[in-house]
């Protein structure tokens, strides 16, 4: 779908929309968790968790209520892995079934638009800064933006499963844009991610948006394996 269609495998249904236009729907338990937000923060809101209901059922998947976690975090129903990102002008949203295929999921959306440089510094390690500095001038801030989001989307991924908040310099990006794809290395430990692990994801740009993903496999049984040889 658009943006999304190579970001991932069959198995994640995908769906996205302008939440300045979208016809959303909250639950609730949803409407309650923004219920003292600005008018924009509950559009948003809402676009995101419709839809997420609009991908889970095309996966067969019921309908259900979407609430957030103290943390902020979605609340997925059992059995249901998801992330969910907006900017100014497009929310998406990317839910699984959990399986060995895929333990969890993250996806994120940026405007097209160059990093701040002042902040290039606190988003990207040396290896990164190196990277770029060999880069054309014309896209790299660009390229800055990919790497920030690509990072967003490994957090996006790695919380459900750690529930530990990891900066930036945590997690080491390698861009490979003629492929679309980016490989993250984690340089931290942020159990059940060890420094060294390596997360696979992909990456699409078009004139207006940037948009990332990961799918994490088989998290779960990695660990419980190392707990066994230890």
């Amino acid at each position: 779908m658009g943006l999304l269609a190579e970001l991932f495998d069959g198995h994640v249904a995908t769906a996205q929309g302008d939440p300045r236009s979208l016809a959303a729907v909250m639950y609730p338990i949803e409407q309650s968790y923004v219920s003292r937000a600005t008018e924009s923060r509950r559009r948003e809101f809402a676009a995101g968790r419709s839809l997420a209901r609009q991908a889970m059922a095309s996966l067969g998947v019921p309908q259900a209520a979407i609430p957030a976690a103290s943390d902020r975090a979605p609340v997925w129903p059992a059995g249901i892995v998801g992330s969910i990102s907006h900017c100014s002008g497009l929310c998406v949203a990317a839910v699984a079934r959990e399986s060995q295929d895929c333990s969890s999921i993250g996806i994120d959306v940026e405007p097209a638009t160059p990093l701040d440089e002042d902040l290039l510094d606190t988003i990207c390690d040396d290896d990164e800064l190196r990277w770029l500095a060999r880069q054309a001038e014309p896209g790299r801030g660009l390229l800055a933006k990919a790497i920030f989001s690509a990072k967003e989307s490994v957090y996006k991924a790695q919380y459900p499963l750690s529930r530990q908040i990891i900066g930036f310099h945590a997690v080491s990006v390698a861009l490979d844009m003629a492929s679309g794809s980016f490989l993250a290395r984690f340089r931290v430990d942020a159990e059940p991610f060890l420094s060294g692990y390596q997360a696979s994801g992909r990456i699409a740009i078009t004139s207006e948006f940037i948009a990332t993903s990961v799918a994490l496999k088989n998290v779960k049984e990695k660990a419980a394996q190392r707990e066994l040889s230890a």
